[in-house]
């Protein structure tokens, strides 16, 4: 299969987005392919389908569909394309679909095109599918436009043309597609798609997409209004939008939403609200999610105390790779939280989050190291991570790591390098790294 049908999974999944209210209209309530009956004709009304009511609706579509009529054999092909009340048939749905198409049915075409594209069995019929949108979208369909626009876009079927395809973009989106104003909106924010970049337009195209439906463009224009980008803030608008967002079950605005409610911002506290919305988010694979809701376990707030559910939830979010994930991991192993207390595995998790840029995990990581805490000494390794956590501007790094210069402990011994950084440390907070300079740097020369 070529590059088109290699493609064609992201094509569908958008494409479908915009026919499915469409597809919907054409199944009867409770139809399935499983009470069909095979042998039904495309040119005859006949029918031998159980069930009263799908037996008088697909009668009546045949009937309709045999005098000509594009809706019903529009209706007609997509219930032989999905199989929910007439046996699975493609090329039954195809030509059910082309003559549909053929008689102006827009919704029809776009099908159609889809068929062409994905044909089960027999290669794909690229010149087809194009021919048949683009029909379409000099009709002004804007679903054919917007499926064009991502043929275009991906050099799906067609060779790749970005300026083709934004103007595709541009005709649907001002036909007030809602997916096309999504994808639009993306562009003007982002700069790509051969657009300049324009955050007034983004923002207002995501919000008419919100509006109607795009659970993305909610949650988009939410943030936008947050933080004053393309307008002014609008803390109000913010809100209402990401709700809007996580009602349609959008996992990161889930996430937010219980920030709203865990604060209090714009809405009444709650953080048994704050809770189901993490819980929601969590089960769509949000690390961020799962950290709040363990962090809400383990503290006991909106949920019953249950350390051991915290540290499970630390555990699925550090398979995420999240830092902040191991440094509480690292807590727990340390008092014996939920967990069977481990210094050793307190470290290891101390190194996980250093690994991926937390600074005081690097530090402590680093001083568990220098200490033979948790394990053997390692002062390579203690060099390492304090490194790090003194390039952040940690001081107790900086005094450390400075010491381990002054001993030649895990590397070179360089009492200019272990002065420096013994001075830098020096705070009126910090007696413990005051002395180590004292001791080293002045009553040592």
């Amino acid at each position: 299969m070529g590059k088109a049908g290699q493609g064609y999974k992201l094509l569908r999944s958008c494409a479908l987005r915009l026919l499915a209210l469409a597809a919907a209209a054409a199944i009867p309530s409770g139809a399935s392919s499983a009470e069909a009956v095979d042998g039904i004709l495309i040119s005859s009304p006949s029918l031998a389908v159980s069930g009263e009511y799908r037996r008088k609706y697909t009668s009546d579509l045949f009937s309709s569909a045999f005098r000509g009529d594009a809706d019903s054999m529009y209706r007609l092909g997509i219930m032989y394309r999905d199989g929910a009340g007439l046996p699975r048939n493609s090329e039954n749905a195809i030509e059910l679909l082309r003559r549909s198409a053929d008689k102006g049915n827009d919704s029809a075409a776009s099908a159609l095109a889809l068929l062409y594209l994905d044909r089960s069995g027999s290669a794909p019929d690229y010149d087809a599918a194009v021919s048949v949108l683009k029909s379409a979208a000099g009709r002004g369909s804007s679903d054919a436009q917007y499926i064009l626009w991502t043929l275009y876009k991906q050099g799906l079927a067609v060779k790749k043309d970005q300026a083709v395809a934004l103007q595709y973009l541009r005709q649907a989106a001002a036909d007030h597609n809602p997916q096309a104003e999504f994808d639009l909106a993306y562009c003007y924010e982002t700069g790509f798609c051969g657009v300049n970049g324009d955050l007034i337009t983004a923002r207002r195209l995501y919000r008419n997409a919100a509006d109607a439906g795009i659970a993305g463009a909610a949650y988009r224009v939410s943030l936008m209004m947050e933080n004053g980008e393309g307008g002014k803030t609008d803390p109000a608008g913010a809100f209402r939008y990401m709700k809007k967002a996580a009602e349609a079950g959008a996992g990161t605005a889930e996430y937010r939403m219980g920030l709203y409610y865990l604060s209090g911002i714009q809405t009444a506290k709650s953080p048994e609200k704050a809770a189901a919305m993490f819980t929601e988010s969590a089960a769509k694979g949000s690390a961020d999610a799962m950290i709040a809701l363990g962090d809400l376990y383990l503290e006991g707030s909106g949920v019953n105390r249950s350390p051991e559910t915290a540290a499970s939830l630390y555990f699925q979010a550090a398979k995420f790779d999240k830092e902040s994930a191991g440094t509480r991991l690292a807590e727990l192993y340390a008092a014996g939280n939920g967990v069977k207390k481990s210094r050793r595995n307190a470290r290891f998790w101390l190194e996980f989050s250093a690994r991926r840029g937390n600074a005081g995990a690097a530090y402590l990581a680093g001083k568990m190291y220098a200490n033979g805490d948790g394990g053997g000494r390692d002062y390579i390794k203690a060099r390492y991570f304090l490194k790090s956590a003194a390039d952040s501007g940690i001081r107790e790094a900086r005094s450390l790591l400075g010491y381990l210069y002054s001993e030649g402990k895990g590397g070179e011994k360089n009492m200019g390098i272990a002065c420096s950084l013994l001075e830098t440390a020096i705070a009126p907070l910090l007696p413990e790294e005051n002395q180590r300079y004292e001791d080293i740097c002045v009553a040592g020369r």
